[in-house]
């Protein structure tokens, strides 16, 4: 997994300076091509070519076609790499939606999780975060009594009570196919404990008027300032053993 988050970095990263460069290159081009065929415009109407005649100066209107014949060809040339440009550039945020987002529910996924809990880290803000796992208990019995689609459709419900209530307290990600992850930049545990209450009540009243298909979820709760996890691994690893069945 570190190696595929690696390597996607590795490919946007220098996709993002590809297409930066390639642009200075096409502003560098389009300059070079306007100040050619200006420079030659002028030498043709100021220097008493024009009047003396072309000609009689064939190797200056030779080279005057020239210059004009190459700066109308890369005029062309620069409109159709803007128009590659725009196709590769609307295919990169193509790929980066689905590097950081979750193709399901759309919200961010696992490596933008870990982006979140990583530039904590390199803020110095990891210490006052908080962190909710939520495991959705029975999307596998699911999945395998009702098929996959009724699996989805669980986990669209779910995700949308998460989001509607998690988004006023910090960032709701995906973090993998049964688990989805909440956090806050400044937690309280006041905050926690509202969170919790507002989201088991949204989760009962969901199930009393669906009853064929409910939601059953635990859930694991980390107030870092009293906990102190220095590295993103040891908070995901307490996480995930710490698991306590809430409806």
């Amino acid at each position: 997994y570190t190696t595929i988050r690696f390597v996607r970095s590795f490919l946007c990263s220098g996709m993002e300076v590809f297409m930066r460069n390639f642009q200075r290159f096409k502003v560098i081009q389009l300059l070079v091509s306007v100040i050619a065929a200006a420079g030659s415009m002028s030498y043709l109407f100021f220097s008493g070519v024009i009047s003396q005649g072309l000609l009689s100066q064939p190797a200056i209107l030779i080279l005057s076609l020239l210059v004009w014949l190459l700066s109308l060809l890369s005029f062309i040339y620069i409109l159709v790499d803007a128009r590659l440009l725009r196709n590769m550039t609307a295919e990169y945020a193509g790929l980066e939606t689905m590097t950081y987002r979750d193709e399901l529910t759309g919200l961010p996924n696992r490596a933008s999780c870990d982006l979140f809990l990583k530039q904590a880290l390199e803020d110095d803000t990891f210490d006052h975060i908080g962190f909710v796992l939520l495991q959705l208990d029975n999307l596998q019995d699911t999945n395998e009594t009702d098929g996959y689609e009724a699996g989805d459709v669980l986990l669209l419900h779910f995700a949308k009570i998460l989001s509607q209530i998690g988004q006023t307290y910090g960032t709701v990600v995906r973090n993998s196919s049964s688990t989805f992850g909440l956090i806050f930049p400044e937690v309280t545990k006041e905050e926690l404990s509202i969170f919790l209450s507002e989201l088991k009540h949204r989760v009962l009243s969901f199930n009393d008027s669906n009853a064929d298909k409910i939601i059953l979820y635990s859930s694991c709760i980390i107030d870092n300032r009293e906990h102190h996890f220095y590295t993103v691994c040891d908070l995901m690893h307490y996480a995930y053993q710490h698991l306590e069945e809430t409806v």
